[in-house]
């Protein structure tokens, strides 16, 4: 089974399309860019990176990894932080595809909840 991790690079508007340049023309040509990854986040500098990668972001993917918690609210309870700031956090992450996010329904549960998830294997990250 192919191992899936991302890559998280912090570099400058310039180098940035000078990449988005080579991954255009190898996409012409039928390849991929950085073909070893599932996912590239592009970050133009540190702070934007640590606002994305905040340490409470960083703890919410380590718990979904190491206890796979059933629903946002269980992960909030493990984290003994609010639900709220725990979804926001949930939904930021999964709209870039670093958490995936699933309809659950526990026996005995009257409603589906969100089960969160991590698919990723690795994480590399380039300066």
């Amino acid at each position: 089974m192919k191992t899936k991790k991302f890559k998280i690079k912090i570099q400058s508007l310039e180098s940035f399309k000078g990449d988005f340049t080579k991954a255009w023309k190898l996409a012409e040509q039928g390849k991929q860019w950085e073909a070893e990854y599932d996912l590239v986040l592009n970050f133009q500098d540190a702070s934007a990176l640590s606002r994305v990668f905040s340490p409470e972001r960083i703890r919410i993917i380590q718990t979904i990894r190491e206890m796979n918690p059933l629903s946002i609210r269980e992960l909030a309870r493990i984290l003994k932080r609010a639900q709220s700031n725990v979804q926001k956090d949930v939904q930021d992450l999964a709209a870039l595809g670093i958490l995936i996010l699933k309809k659950f329904k526990a026996s005995g549960q009257k409603q589906e909840s969100l089960r969160p998830s991590c698919p990723w294997d690795e994480f590399d990250v380039a300066v």
